[in-house]
């Protein structure tokens, strides 16, 4: 999962450069507040049209095609959201003097491709993005990209690769960082704790990272709701089901209000109560959540042939 508060930053410090152009920066800006509150579904309203502008400059186009791209993803459209990342770097290639979009893109490219369970595609993709905010000094980039490949070594299975990572990402870390950033960070650090079976450290770790993260967003988000999830689990991991249970139900009654029951990180989530149901002795509910969450998750992924096609840009 990613945020959007560098396009906050990027496209409100552009100067307009062209007439007109100050009109798309401003409507750049509250797609990506939109996105920043977890509202994909109207900030796609507004950027399908925008993106595919003859108005806009090429760096715009980029900046448009990854916002689009996002929320693409996070809407459960996968190949319009893989589509909109390819021209999104399309537009970017080339540029020396936006270098920065160039690697936000990169990093959100990788962050579908780790959502959609190409994680060796996703780590390319997310290492060509560490050489570009290498390049610029952007050490608040520099230790979620890092963070982000510790992810993809723990998917991988690779302890101790992912610790060293994790290493590398707490040495970049900042004063300026925000709390969404902590809140990711926090989050990577309670996933390698939870594989190391250090499970009190990773109920700590989630519990801040949702505090972190509900700071700027509330329980109105479905980020929010996810990361109840993560701290139920967490909560089972360390022998505590009451709490679990309760958790992780508050959580998926979030996102359903916020992201839809149709939305595939929701249903990736009603996996992830049903094995915490089972535990409870619940074993019919559990096995019935599971089957159906599954079988929506298939059809999903099936009608879109994921796993098709894989972007050029993580095999250069």
């Amino acid at each position: 999962m990613r945020f959007v508060w560098i396009f906050l930053l990027i496209v409100a410090g552009v100067a307009p450069r062209i007439w007109g152009q100050e009109d798309v920066q401003r409507q750049l800006y509250q797609f990506a507040l939109l996105e920043r509150q977890g509202q994909f579904a109207s900030a796609l309203q507004g950027l399908q049209p925008l993106a595919g502008s003859s108005v806009l400059s090429r760096i715009d186009q980029g900046r448009a095609w990854t916002l689009l791209g996002y929320a693409y993803k996070e809407t459960g459209q996968f190949q319009l959201a893989q589509a909109a990342f390819e021209k999104a770097l399309n537009a970017l290639q080339g540029d020396t003097q936006h270098l920065a979009d160039l690697g936000n893109a990169l990093d959100f490219f990788a962050a579908f491709y780790q959502t959609i369970g190409q994680p060796q595609a996703a780590g390319k993709m997310w290492s060509k993005a560490l050489d570009i905010f290498q390049q610029e000094k952007d050490h608040r980039s520099m230790a979620k990209t890092y963070a982000n490949l510790a992810a993809v070594a723990l998917e991988q299975k690779h302890i101790r690769e992912a610790k060293t990572l994790f290493s590398r990402a707490e040495a970049e870390m900042t004063s300026d960082l925000t709390d969404d950033d902590r809140a990711f960070i926090s989050d990577i650090q309670g996933c390698i704790d939870d594989k190391t079976k250090h499970t009190p450290e990773a109920v700590d770790d989630y519990e801040r990272a949702l505090e972190f993260w509900k700071k700027g967003h509330g329980d109105e988000h479905p980020f929010t709701g996810w990361r109840y999830l993560l701290l139920g689990n967490a909560y089972a991991a360390n022998g505590n089901l009451d709490q679990a249970v309760t958790t992780m139900h508050h959580g998926l009654t979030i996102m359903d209000r916020t992201a839809g029951s149709q939305n595939p990180r929701y249903l990736s989530g009603e996996i992830m109560y049903a094995r915490i149901l089972k535990k409870y002795g619940k074993r019919a509910e559990a096995a019935q959540l599971k089957a159906e969450a599954i079988q929506q998750l298939s059809e999903i992924y099936h009608s879109q042939c994921i796993g098709c096609t894989v972007s050029t840009w993580s095999l250069r």
